[in-house]
Formats: C-alpha cells, structure tokens, sequence
C-alpha cells in the first residue's frame, strides 16, 4: 500500500525542493522493532497538491504578521481520495490498533510542537478515524469546529482534520 507514496519520493515528486518534506510517523514493537503502524506526514512550504484551499488563510496569517508555512500534511499526495491516514498493521487485536492509532495521533501534536509549526493537518481521512482525533481533541482546553456539514474538527490551534467528504471546506481554530 505504499507503493504509491515511495514512487512519489524516488520520482523527487515529493521533496524538500518541492515543498513536500517526508516526515512519516512510525509506531513500532519495543519488544522486536516490529512496524505496528504508521502515517503519512509532510513539512509543506505551500498549499499546492492538496485540493484543500487554504491560500487565504495563509495570508491572512501573514497578514497578521504571522508564519502559516511550514505546516504539516497528512496525505496522500496529489490525491484527493478519502482513506485511511492512521495506518495500523493487520492481525492486531482490536484494543492494540487503538493503541497504535493513539500513539500515531499523539505523534502529530508532538510533532507540532517539535517543529513549531502552525498547523497539521489531516485531510480526506476516513470517518472512523474520526473517533482517535475527537480523543485529541476532548484532551485540549481550547476547541472550535468548523462547518458541521463538512464533517470537520479543529484543536486549538494546531490541529485541523478534514474527513471524508469534505472537499470543500475545512476547519478552523482559534489562535
């Protein structure tokens, strides 16, 4: 399944100098180094190859006097296709994918951090994987949500997740 992800970078379709820095997340055994899980994550220079158009929040944050880029994507690039962004390897039992799909969430907000970023970003990820970004989002003290319609939550201001159908709109957190 990541086939397609890996021909993106040996292409350099996806690079630094594009402006789609590969930083996967990856959740593995502590018992062998086992890949239990993991999820495409970009350092994006710009909002190109998204199909999510934030261009006007970008400059509304420059013109705030504000950074928006770098941000961070989870994706899959140039492909506007509803799927999962929380990827768990199969046979586990159903409380180890919580588990792995916690651990992969927890890892964007550090990731955030780590980076100072202004934002990540989770577009055209399935619905169930709704529920693990909600937990997130119940864990912050500052919540906002965006166009109900549009099946879409914000956390504070680091987060912003873009589920299913929701092609057109996104939400969009207090600072």
């Amino acid at each position: 399944k990541h086939s397609f992800l890996a021909a993106l970078e040996s292409s350099k379709s996806v690079s630094r100098d594009e402006g789609w820095l590969p930083l996967h997340l990856v959740v593995k055994s502590e018992n062998d180094g086992k890949l239990l899980g993991c999820s495409p994550l970009y350092m994006k220079g710009h909002s190109m190859g998204e199909y999510v158009f934030d261009q006007g929040r970008a400059q509304a944050f420059q013109r705030a006097g504000g950074s928006y880029y770098p941000k961070l994507q989870s994706a899959v690039p140039f492909t506007p296709v509803t799927g999962s962004r929380l990827l768990v390897r199969g046979g586990l039992d159903e409380d180890d994918r919580k588990i792995v799909s916690s651990a992969l969430a927890r890892g964007l907000i550090a990731c955030c951090h780590q980076y100072n970023v202004s934002s990540a970003h989770v577009t055209f990820c399935r619905g169930e994987e709704m529920a693990t970004f909600q937990q997130l989002i119940a864990s912050f003290a500052q919540v906002s949500h965006g166009n109900s319609n549009a099946k879409v939550a914000a956390v504070s201001r680091k987060i912003v997740v873009v589920c299913e159908d929701s092609t057109a709109t996104e939400g969009v957190a207090a600072n």
